[in-house]
């Protein structure tokens, strides 16, 4: 029996977790910083579009919360350290 090496470990569970997102068991999921500005509000309604789960980080200090998406879950926080 030969040994499974990290690489195939990984290689069967992205494919696992890529079967699972066709089949609609699970919603994959994307982080959007910036999306309550300009160009990352239509960042975040390109992904909602497509059928993701967007979460969006922003501490609005150039965005606008009324650009956040309803359907995305809002953070505001500053992630600088």
């Amino acid at each position: 029996m030969f040994p499974i090496s990290k690489y195939n470990r990984a290689s069967a569970l992205v494919f696992q977790i890529r079967t699972a997102a066709q089949r609609g068991d699970i919603m994959p999921k994307i982080l959007v910083t910036g999306g309550a500005g300009f160009s990352g509000s239509h960042v975040v309604n390109l992904f909602l579009a497509k059928g993701y789960e967007v979460v969006v980080l922003d501490d609005l200090s150039t965005g606008r919360l009324s650009n956040a998406h309803p359907d995305a879950r809002f953070y505001q926080m500053d992630i600088r350290f």
